[in-house]
């Protein structure tokens, strides 16, 4: 299954890090939304732009998959999935904090579908295969800013989420592209 770290005790992007054997929460939880979406706006989405694999920011980990990019976002044992975990909680802010910073840019997302993904498209495929339950998007600039989220289907709690940037015709239905390549949208930590 997708987002499946070793050590069993959950994880969320840049809280806490470690810097010099000391943990350091820095931003809230929202602001480190915001921060991720603009990043990835700039770094990933921006005609030109460039990114070596491994940190789009300092804590926040980005995977390089051919035209894919996925920054993992969170992950949590069943035992931390429990209603009102502490991480559980900084999860669901973090993806609202996702969601309302790709609203604010681009507007209301698209949520795709994925168990009527079209045979064709690899990508929506390989989603529904590695337990997401949904993915909803938001276009810019001939790419897709796409949130996914892991796990049993409701009302079972959340297992991870990532944030992918991938071409927009991967996810559009208004504008496919001919062709989806075979990507690999698994990822694993701790990071």
């Amino acid at each position: 299954m997708t987002a499946a770290p070793s050590g069993g005790s959950g994880w969320i992007t840049g809280h806490p890090r470690v810097a010099a054997g000391m943990a350091v929460d820095g931003d809230g939880v929202l602001m480190t939304g915001e921060r991720i979406v603009g990043a990835a706006e700039e770094l990933l989405v921006r005609p030109g732009a460039e990114l070596e694999e491994g940190e789009l920011l300092p804590g926040v980990p980005v995977i390089r998959r051919g035209e894919a990019w996925i920054i993992p976002l969170s992950w949590q044992p069943p035992a931390a999935s429990a209603p009102g975990s502490a991480l559980r909680r900084r999860s669901e802010d973090l993806r609202s904090s996702i969601r309302s910073a790709c609203e604010f840019r681009y507007g209301f997302g698209i949520v795709a579908d994925l168990e009527k993904a079209p045979p064709a498209n690899p990508y929506l495929r390989g989603l529904r295969r590695q337990g997401a339950r949904f993915a909803g998007w938001w276009a810019t600039e001939g790419k897709a800013l796409v949130l996914v989220v892991h796990g049993a289907p409701v009302p079972e709690p959340v297992s991870a989420a990532a944030l992918h940037v991938v071409p927009l015709g991967w996810v559009s239905d208004a504008r496919p592209a001919r062709r989806v390549p075979e990507v690999d949208v698994g990822w694993s930590g701790p990071f």
